[in-house]
């Protein structure tokens, strides 16, 4: 009885660390890079990369910020939403819209596609309407506006593509309905 308890603990024992084993090979070491594989991050990135998105709401006298983050899991999404209002508030604090998880293959809220066709406002001269920031690690892409009314088109644009994720992003985030 005894040699069978010792046989059967050893086989627990082994088979405990292939399966420990078999966990350290699928974990990959990432080779994304941003400034190349931003518009196909779903497929790039590998497990728990995270691209981090700030955006500057504020026009005119109103001065809202938003950050996301953008979290690759095995076969979905984790994105976490805050924002930032400055412009009645003494003391802001960044407070939390939502957190959803979707499938990467989600075809609703498709950000890779507003990236790709805003790309021509990562060329700026000026660099001084900053509008949208991506990042991972230690790389930037800046996406700017040109002027007031350049402004409100793009960030309403932005704010359709949130509503497609959140439907009421409007309103949890900036309290417009």
């Amino acid at each position: 009885m005894k040699i069978k308890v010792q046989i059967l603990f050893s086989l627990i024992l082994i088979f405990s660390c292939k399966q420990q084993d078999n966990r350290k090979k699928i974990t990959k070491l990432s080779d994304f890079n941003l400034s190349t594989d931003y518009i196909e991050y779903k497929t790039r990135m590998a497990e728990n990369d995270t691209i981090n998105v700030f955006v500057n709401h504020s026009i005119c006298t109103y001065q809202g910020y938003e950050r996301i983050k953008i979290i690759n899991k095995r076969d979905s999404l984790k994105i976490i939403d805050e924002y930032l209002e400055k412009t009645y508030d003494k003391h802001p604090e960044w407070k939390s819209a939502f957190i959803k998880t979707i499938s990467k293959n989600d075809t609703i809220w498709n950000f890779e596609h507003f990236l790709k066709i805003n790309e021509r406002r990562t060329i700026s001269d000026d660099k001084k309407h900053g509008r949208i920031q991506v990042s991972y690690k230690h790389d930037t892409i800046h996406y700017y506006s040109y002027g007031l009314i350049d402004a409100l088109k793009f960030m309403e644009e932005y704010n359709r593509l949130m509503v497609k994720l959140y439907p009421l992003y409007l309103k949890d985030s900036f309290g417009l309905q």
